[in-house]
């Protein structure tokens, strides 16, 4: 499924990519009080966004790739278990309330995390350590 200059929303329910590919290409893919799950698939932001606002996102044993886009979560979830996270030239940002970044809610278990620009706000001091982990 590709999304093309165009929005998909997920609202209080949920959208799993198995064994398949989601792409969002220059577009937005938002997910309300829901959730979206990557299970041995792929799910690719490209110069578009992706938001989870009271909802979560998982890859279980699949990828998430954010390429000059953004990556939101607004008290939410955002688990990668046995895949991996890659955040290229984008942003990773993770509120919790009033609060910025939780390693509760960004975490990488038995997976790899990657950030090739340092993001501005949440997750930062959970993403340095991440990169030491998984070396």
């Amino acid at each position: 499924l590709t999304v093309f200059k165009g929005s998909l929303t997920v609202l209080k329910g949920s959208l799993t990519v198995f064994k398949g590919s989601l792409t969002v290409l220059k577009g937005s893919l938002t997910v309300f009080k829901g959730s979206l799950t990557v299970f041995k698939g792929s799910l690719t932001v490209f110069k578009g966004s992706l938001t989870v606002f009271k909802g979560s996102l998982t890859a279980l044993k699949g990828s998430l790739k954010v390429v000059k886009g953004s990556l939101t979560v607004f008290k939410g979830s955002l688990k990668v278990v046995k895949g991996s996270l890659t955040v290229l030239k984008g942003s990773l940002t993770v509120f919790k309330g009033a609060r910025k970044g939780s390693t509760k809610d960004c975490r990488v278990l038995t997976g790899a995390l990657t950030v090739s620009k340092e993001p501005r706000e949440g997750c930062n001091a959970f993403t340095r350590a991440a990169k030491a982990r998984d070396r």
